[in-house]
């Protein structure tokens, strides 16, 4: 086969390639190569084809769960109301997570204090309390934290209140992850 730039972006024909000793990568002759704009995928010597990605350290594929919540929820209480809750799946081995999440959130009253935080089996790992300076204005939220888990089922939530019960808090396109790393 000729040189494309997502198979062979070096001057020559071998840059660009990483090759994996069989030592270290759980597929027998297998080979990671870059591919401009995705990052590294795994193939399969002779197979042009991307393999499922794989732990390289276990060969085990990497547990990524997920939820979505798009629409709006809203509260003038200041008691904490649950937005999203993901539980993840008890079959999860322990280990090292990324938990991820995004949402977007407004404060009906100009110079009102929104509060959205996270968190993993009962335990905050974030907190975003504003003040919003424009009524209705929808401020992201994104953010991730790298926890250890152990093995079995994992809540994960995203909450939301209006702190001193003055105006309403409103949250929408609401996304958990839980994302194995390690």
């Amino acid at each position: 086969m000729g040189r494309t730039p997502d198979r062979f972006p070096g001057e020559r024909e071998d840059e660009g390639l990483l090759l994996v000793p069989d030592t270290v990568h759980p597929m027998a002759n297998g080979e990671i190569r870059y591919v401009t704009g995705q990052g590294f995928k795994f193939f399969q010597e002779g197979v042009e084809k991307p393999l499922v990605p794989t732990d390289v350290v276990t060969g085990v594929p990497p547990n990524f769960e997920q939820t979505i919540s798009e629409g709006n929820s809203a509260t003038t209480s200041a008691t904490y109301q649950n937005k999203l809750t993901l539980t993840t799946s008890a079959s999860n081995i322990a280990g090292t997570y990324y938990i991820l999440w995004y949402s977007e959130f407004s404060q009906s009253n100009a110079n009102g204090v929104a509060e959205v935080q996270i968190l993993v089996d009962g335990v905050q790992v974030a907190n975003y309390n504003v003040k919003l300076a424009v009524a209705s204005s929808f401020v992201p939220f994104p953010g991730f934290s790298l926890t250890t888990l152990i093995a079995g089922s994992h809540t994960i939530q995203i909450q939301f209140r209006s702190p001193n019960a003055a105006g309403t808090v409103t949250i929408k396109r609401s996304r958990l992850g839980s994302w194995r790393v390690a």
